[in-house]
């Protein structure tokens, strides 16, 4: 083939989308060049998917048709997490498209592996791994369905407490339905007025940990996974866990001894109603720790149980097997 510049590919592949979306065409129903620039352009997979996609699977009846297995020896595609995404990005897209009022855009839009590993891992404290996600194009659908045994595999995240960070940090976003925007925001009210302590990133940690005279501190917990999220619903990362994190040693008892009260006053403040008439306190109840309850939401993929969501209802990221063929039920 004759050689593309990239600029002329892009513009070539994004008119293709543009055309079947002005023609109102079914997703089913677009035109192979359309469905290569959906799987390049709106998946940011690599080109050698797109390409494959294009010359191997003349329609999306056939790619939808097809299993891992083909994924792999029809297409090529030898990176499991990138099977993966696409796989559940066409389910997905095909759902929507058959909803009863077809939505054209996924609730995943927003995060997308470039944001995610650019911007949400270094907020978790998590850098170092961005380069493993950023190749493996991770973005939200593929956190909803990653297990443990790729966390290690696929992406090298070998340390459990890495894990459980991330983990946490995924608690954090399906709250807010992945809403890039919303999570944004509340890092931004954080940062002003020391509220929503559950989104607060790994550097609004450090900000606390100087606010309370920790700051010969913080330069350790930089990728050490610590947050927000953790602090508030990991309730086995107490407080001396938080000192082997910042490695304040045995010896410096001041400084443990401030982090832990301050720990407490953080996430166990008494309630400013457990006061008499008098102003004084009639006992001594606290704020437990506890995970919030997912929102309801229409445009939410993958809807939870109304009940409080705990670490062992995570699903797949507890398990290192997952049937990966079962279409997931969208809602729109």
């Amino acid at each position: 083939a004759p050689y593309e510049p990239p600029e002329g590919r892009l513009t070539r592949l994004e008119s293709a989308i543009s055309l079947a979306e002005r023609q109102n065409t079914q997703f089913l129903l677009w035109s192979p060049e359309a469905l290569q620039g959906w799987v390049e352009v709106e998946l940011g997979l690599p080109e050698s998917v797109g390409e494959a996609v294009r010359w191997q699977c003349r329609n999306v009846s056939m790619l939808l048709s097809m299993g891992e297995r083909d994924y792999e020896q029809e297409l090529g595609i030898t990176q499991p997490l990138l099977r993966l995404k696409l796989m559940k990005a066409v389910q997905e897209r095909v759902a929507l498209s058959k909803a009863s009022t077809p939505c054209l855009y996924s609730p995943y839009r927003g995060v997308n592996h470039l944001w995610l590993a650019s911007q949400w891992l270094p907020s978790l404290g998590l850098s170092q791994y961005s380069n493993n996600f950023r190749q493996c194009c991770v973005d939200g659908r593929v956190l909803e369905h990653l297990t443990k045994k790729e966390l290690r595999t696929s992406l090298g995240m070998v340390e459990s407490g890495h894990r459980n960070s991330l983990q946490f940090g995924i608690i954090a976003l399906r709250y807010l339905n992945y809403d890039r925007q919303s999570l944004e925001e509340k890092q931004r009210q954080s940062t002003a007025e020391r509220t929503e302590m559950p989104f607060w990133s790994n550097a609004q940690v450090a900000q606390w940990l100087h606010g309370i005279g920790l700051g010969n501190y913080t330069a350790n917990i930089e990728s050490s996974g610590l947050h927000g999220a953790v602090l508030y619903f990991d309730t086995s990362y107490d407080y001396h866990e938080i000192a082997i994190t910042l490695q304040i040693p045995q010896i410096d008892s001041a400084a443990r001894k401030i982090l832990k009260s301050s720990l407490y006053e953080l996430i166990c403040q008494p309630r400013s109603s457990n006061l008499d008439k008098k102003g004084k306190r009639k006992s001594f109840a606290l704020f437990h720790r506890k995970s919030p309850e997912p929102p309801q939401s229409p445009d939410l993929l993958t809807p939870r149980s109304p009940s409080p969501l705990r670490a062992q209802e995570l699903g797949p990221l507890y398990s290192d097997e997952e049937d990966k063929t079962n279409p997931v039920q969208f809602l729109c």
